[in-house]
């Protein structure tokens, strides 16, 4: 059977991926997803662009994520549809702090990402990471999924205390909450993103929500992001490609113009 109408052309959106990943074990069965695995996986689902971590960066008890960071450089070196994001934890002095953050600015890498699990957050603690973060305009996912397959993220008091405190403390500092699902945390969201406008959320479980939010605050605070080869990203497109109560001006925005905005803003 032949269908009535072909599917909507989405390359128009841009579809900037805000978080996937190459590197070992991720998905069950598969060894080892390749950046060409990926790049495959994306034009699949006509995703133009996206921000990689390399799950050897993200392993819970690794505190020393930099051998993930090195490899990611390495393995998706020429590959300029693949944005590298490097995960960080606090080595010291605010001056080595300095030194690494500019090396990872001159190697082309514009996203940073701070993981709960591996080392908690705490303000005191990545004060310098944080200063000079925020010095370099750097866009931070601040990631609270589990770094194993299905699993989701959840913020307690303390966890969104902490977003509250150092949105506050570094108002220049792009912030990106990534993987957070849970009962009640929803309420806080949009106090949040009214209040501390560096504060962004990605897309993963609240696509259906949008249209109030937006309604609400504007599509400017929301990233689109997928998290493949973790989740599948065909249901992802999906949700930005047919949701219904926005303008396509915010589709676009929320698909990867917001994303793009952030990362260009770098210094």
């Amino acid at each position: 059977m032949q269908a009535k109408e072909k599917m909507p052309n989405i390359d128009w959106l841009e579809l900037l991926d805000g978080q996937c990943y190459v590197g070992p074990e991720y998905v069950p069965g598969r060894n080892w997803l390749s950046p060409q695995d990926l790049i495959d996986l994306m034009n699949q689902h006509h995703v133009v662009n996206a921000i990689v971590i390399h799950t050897c960066s993200v392993l819970t008890g690794n505190s020393m994520p930099q051998i993930g960071n090195g490899r990611l450089l390495d393995e998706i070196a020429g590959m300029d549809r693949l944005h590298p994001c490097w995960v960080l934890n606090p080595i010291g002095e605010i001056s080595a702090e300095e030194r690494r953050v500019q090396d990872m600015l001159d190697k082309g890498v514009r996203v940073a990402m701070l993981y709960p699990k591996q080392m908690p957050i705490l303000p005191w603690l990545f004060r310098d990471l944080l200063a000079i973060l925020e010095e370099h305009r750097v866009p931070t996912i601040v990631e609270f999924a589990a770094a194993s397959p299905f699993a989701y993220g959840t913020l307690d008091k303390r966890d969104w205390q902490t977003i509250y405190e150092i949105a506050k403390t570094y108002p220049r500092l792009p912030l990106i909450i990534g993987g957070m699902v849970g009962t009640g945390s929803w309420d806080a969201v949009l106090p949040l993103l009214r209040e501390c406008k560096n504060v962004h959320f990605d897309s993963i479980h609240c696509c259906a929500l949008w249209p109030d939010y937006i309604k609400r605050i504007g599509p400017r605070q929301f990233v689109w992001a997928s998290r493949a080869p973790k989740y599948d990203p065909g249901m992802y497109v999906s949700c930005i490609q047919y949701i219904e109560g926005i303008s396509d001006d915010a589709r676009k925005l929320i698909a990867g113009d917001n994303l793009r905005l952030l990362m260009e803003g770098t210094i």
